[in-house]
């Protein structure tokens, strides 16, 4: 088959490394397979060039840029004539299903990503395209939805239920696996320290990798202490804000009260030629630079575009009611988004007291990193299908605390906690209940939710079982026709 696949674009978002995914493992199958973008300059664009995929950009730009890309899109498919016109999101499936009727024999097919959506956070123009997808929705030859809840919504909208069919994401668990090196690099680079309740010759570890004095250290000065960081706007940047989670005493020396770390101290433990002292065996004059060891604490991560569907609101006053109780959690968010809202964003969390307990990480091109820095993933959502994030971070090995919304509840089964969407106080308590299983698992020294997790993807939401499953699909369509 010649498969096309309409998408905004293919920056790092959830439904953009879905459909990356799916279409490299359709061409490692051997279909023909090209992707079509309004906007070019995406981060997985890589990807797609180095799976055999080919891309195609419309250039939508200014006023005009959506008619215009609508025309190139029609002539594109007019002189290829694939077999499969896919489209991906409202907009892109609103705009196939325009040309259908001029591209026959081409199949037209809409991807449905969501389970819901409250189109009054939304804009005039995100609403017409939404009314759009669904007036127009009978003109295309199949829907496939990425969720029971997906299903369910679009057909309580309208459309056609004798074309649909769902087909769960799939994660590539080749690629997004516990990475416990890159995440404490990520960590570092974010000042967060070592996960909490390690073992300790683990989490002797990750603190070198954060930057800790050696353990072989008895002589060396104490780290000089710096002025605990506050939080740094840059809206233009999508990074309203950097929190310094240091909260410890950075002063202080790891070798405890005795003669170590005084002056005068003139051994050390890991014997001559050691650089803690010098050739005289007084303690060395320790560096300016050295930094604090961070104080071990639980991450919880919420991993998202800035979209009002996503809920920052929520989960900024569930981390500040979870951060009342337990004084070792510390919360980063991921992902970018629009900086006005990111400014708004952030001037919340300063006000709910998160601003030494909260990152701001923007766009991580890394994010199997990402998700192994995390000990726990949070989603707010008041509206999702089939939570791409969520299953990621799952198969890196981290629990969930999630909103019941969409298939959420379904994808973490008893590997997660569940709350009500929109409560912040059940959000709180699962996060808490969540950070509180790690920490257990991590003290008694047997395998936790995070290994439970990873098992449950492996299981049921493979990579190869949505190549499989949207292959018969597209092939019984077409041979159909």
């Amino acid at each position: 088959m010649n498969i096309a696949f309409v998408i905004p674009s293919l920056h790092t978002g959830g439904a953009e490394r879905q459909l990356a995914a799916l279409a490299g493992g359709l061409a490692r199958r051997g279909h023909g397979v090209s992707v079509l973008v309004f906007a070019a300059g995406g981060a997985l664009e890589a990807d797609l060039a180095n799976s055999g995929v080919r891309l195609v950009r419309l250039d939508k730009r200014g006023r005009l840029g959506l008619p215009l890309a609508l025309l190139r899109l029609a002539a594109w498919t007019r002189r290829e004539r694939p077999d499969v016109l896919h489209g991906y999101l409202p907009v892109p499936n609103a705009l196939c299903c325009m040309i259908a009727s001029f591209v026959h024999p081409t199949r037209v097919v809409l991807g449905v990503r969501a389970s819901f959506m409250d189109l009054s956070r939304y804009g005039a123009a995100s609403r017409l395209c939404y009314w759009l997808e669904t007036k127009l929705s009978p003109l295309a030859h199949a829907i496939i939805a990425n969720s029971e809840a997906g299903l369910r919504e679009a057909r309580r909208r309208g459309m056609r239920s004798e074309v649909m069919a769902v087909v769960r994401n799939g994660i590539d668990t080749t690629r997004f696996y516990p990475d416990p090196e890159a995440g404490a690099q990520l960590r570092a680079q974010w000042g967060v320290g070592a996960p909490y309740g390690l073992p300790g010759d683990l989490s002797d570890d990750l603190s070198g990798a954060l930057g800790a004095p050696s353990a072989c250290d008895p002589g060396a000065a104490p780290p000089v202490a710096t002025e605990q960081g506050r939080a740094r706007g840059n809206p233009e940047r999508g990074n309203p804000e950097r929190g310094n989670p240091e909260r410890g005493k950075p002063g202080r020396s790891n070798t405890g009260r005795g003669g170590a770390g005084r002056r005068g101290a003139t051994a050390c433990a890991a014997g001559e030629g050691c650089p803690c002292v010098d050739a005289d065996g007084n303690p060395a004059k320790a560096p300016a630079a050295v930094a604090p060891r961070p104080e071990p604490v639980v991450l919880v991560g919420l991993v998202g575009r800035l979209d009002a569907m996503k809920d920052h609101p929520a989960f900024l006053r569930a981390a500040a009611r979870a951060a009342r109780d337990d004084e070792r959690l510390r919360f980063v968010c991921i992902g970018g988004g629009p900086a006005e809202y990111a400014e708004r964003l952030a001037f919340m969390a300063r006000d709910l007291g998160l601003a030494d307990k909260l990152v701001w990480a923007g766009e991580v091109r890394d994010m199997r990193a990402a998700y192994s820095a995390l000990d726990v993933a949070c989603s707010s959502s008041r509206g999702e299908g089939f939570s791409n994030a969520l299953a990621e971070a799952m198969a890196c090995g981290v629990p969930c605390a999630v909103t019941d919304v969409g298939d959420s509840a379904h994808l973490v089964g008893a590997t997660g906690v569940v709350a009500s969407p929109g409560d912040t106080q059940a959000l709180a308590v699962a996060i808490l209940e969540t950070a509180a299983r790690v920490y257990d698992a991590r003290v008694d020294h047997h395998p936790g939710p995070g290994e439970a997790a990873r098992g449950r993807i492996l299981a049921r939401f493979s990579l190869d079982r949505l190549i499989a499953d949207t292959e018969k699909i597209l092939s019984q369509l077409v041979s159909s026709n």
